[in-house]
């Protein structure tokens, strides 16, 4: 936000400097107050750019350290993906309800029933808990592939203004070069 008023300050700057340098081309040709001016000029667009700079760095940064993040969630979905498949095909391997009620049935004692039926109530509780977090993190996935899309758009669009400012304060330097040659041919003559 700060470094949004500066740059908003800036270019206020140089616009006012260009009504100046305006008025001062019709009212009379003070050279060196134009150069000043162009200096001036020159050397708030600098200024600007290496804010641009600054701002692309930023960029850079955390359009980098939410690729890790992304990474990051990719491998917790591979690892949580790969637990599910096995619990899925140790389910399968076992689905015969058959099985199962002699698997309950084959209990010592009540006590020993009730615990295997928590033991399969807790196996599909599981693989539902299972299948809600892979959905977590794909969702959370889709949220950080979203935002870095956006840095990345804000990134270019920085680079752009970063583009046209180094024109135009080529186009400054150029013209304050010409002030300064006119100068000294007047200087000369």
């Amino acid at each position: 936000k700060a470094q949004e008023e500066r740059k908003a300050r800036l270019e206020k700057e140089i616009a006012i400097i260009d009504r100046q340098l305006a008025e001062n081309a019709s009212k009379s040709s003070s050279m060196l107050a134009d150069l000043n001016l162009i200096r001036k000029k020159v050397a708030n667009r600098k200024e600007l750019v290496s804010q641009s700079d600054r701002q692309i760095k930023k960029y850079n940064d955390d359009i980098y350290l939410t690729q890790l993040e992304i990474n990051k969630i990719n491998r917790r979905i591979d690892t949580l993906t790969e637990n599910y498949a096995k619990l899925l095909r140790s389910a399968y391997k076992n689905r015969d309800a058959r099985i199962w009620y002699m698997y309950m049935l084959s209990s010592d004692n009540l006590g020993q029933a009730f615990r295997r039926m928590g033991y399969f109530r807790n196996m599909s509780s599981q693989m539902k808990k299972e299948a809600q977090k892979i959905r977590q993190a794909k969702d959370e996935l889709e949220a950080e592939k979203e935002k870095l899309t956006q840095m990345k758009e804000e990134a270019e669009v920085v680079k752009a203004e970063r583009v046209k400012e180094l024109e135009n304060l080529k186009k400054d330097e150029a013209k304050a070069d010409s002030v300064v040659k006119q100068l000294k041919k007047n200087r000369k003559t």
